[in-house]
């Protein structure tokens, strides 16, 4: 179920990200299934269990969510290029990229979306499948 929810919070963040950086509606970033992207939902998810023992941290949580997020978005470029041929991001006009999937922009997104997540959005959905409301 957390798969399904961060996938589909994923698909609504690059589609806002994407109208308010380009001034367009397009929700092409979700590669393979439709409405989900799943590379935010298997960050989401090693996020969470990567930082589930350090949250009194939130210096180290930011850190080593950042890392997880840049990691999973390094082999999830190198599956959807090499694998699929097919380009779902590139960051190669970023100063500090390593071959157009990860940047070190990008990464400092991931340490603010890590806060975000763990903090605030996890804490919520996990309540409410718990109280089956989801």
């Amino acid at each position: 179920m957390y798969f399904i929810i961060y996938s589909f919070i994923g698909f609504i963040l690059e589609t806002l990200y994407t109208l308010l950086t380009k001034g367009i509606f397009k929700m092409k970033k979700c590669f393979l299934i439709n409405c989900l992207c799943p590379v935010y939902g298997v960050g989401a998810l090693l996020i969470i269990y990567t930082t589930r023992k350090i949250t009194n941290n939130k210096l180290l949580t930011c850190v080593i969510g950042s890392v997880v997020a840049t990691a999973i978005e390094l082999i999830f470029g190198f599956f959807y290029t090499e694998l699929l041929n097919a380009q779902v991001w590139n960051y190669s006009q970023n100063i500090l990229n390593f071959s157009g999937h990860i940047s070190i922009l990008y990464s400092f997104f991931w340490s603010i979306l890590t806060l975000i997540l763990v903090y605030v959005v996890h804490p919520v959905v996990k309540k409410n499948i718990l109280n089956k409301k989801i």
